[in-house]
């Protein structure tokens, strides 16, 4: 499992790139969901796992229910991605459905996407998904400047910057 640093529109990992692959995302959540499911493992290390997994769900249900400009065929995607996903592991199934609400209203209606988007619950959900992400943007803006002042006016900061001028590194 990898976890990348985002930012050039040409790594696999930018969203539309991620979209046209959506077949290779589908490939690697398939084999890590069959692994989670089989494999012997430490409570601590399932666990790990399973927060791992959870996102990389959310993630995967974004790319067709979220990301995809054609809906008819994300809904599709996600119709038979969600199914599979029922079969191998329930308790994820549920998880997914209970916290990502765009998936409990997809499967109340039998992941159609026109009665799906025209939903008073999917507008609810949108609505909601906006004001969480002006929020949590506003709020990484504040940590943000706040982890930097005291990056900044850090002793030990200052030190280690001074004493590698003192003796002519480059910082």
């Amino acid at each position: 499992i990898y976890k990348y640093c985002r930012g050039n529109a040409e790594q696999s990992v930018h969203i539309p790139n991620m979209v046209n692959r959506y077949d290779h995302h589908e490939r690697v959540m398939k084999r890590v969901l069959a692994y989670y499911s089989t494999q012997q493992m430490q409570e601590k290390q399932r666990a790990y796992m399973k927060e791992i997994l959870c996102k990389l769900l959310f993630t995967h249900y974004s790319l067709f229910m979220v990301y995809d400009k054609d809906k008819q065929r994300g809904y599709a995607r996600g119709k038979d991605f969600d199914s599979f996903l029922k079969q191998t592991n329930k308790e994820l199934y549920q998880w997914i459905g209970h916290e990502m609400p765009m998936v409990k209203v997809a499967r109340r209606c039998g992941f159609d996407y026109r009665k799906a988007e025209k939903s008073l619950s999917m507008k609810l959900v949108k609505a909601l998904a906006k004001i969480r992400s002006k929020i949590k943007s506003a709020f990484l803006k504040v940590v943000r400047s706040r982890i930097v002042c005291k990056l900044m006016y850090n002793r030990l900061v200052r030190v280690v910057t001074h004493s590698d001028k003192v003796k002519g590194n480059p910082v």
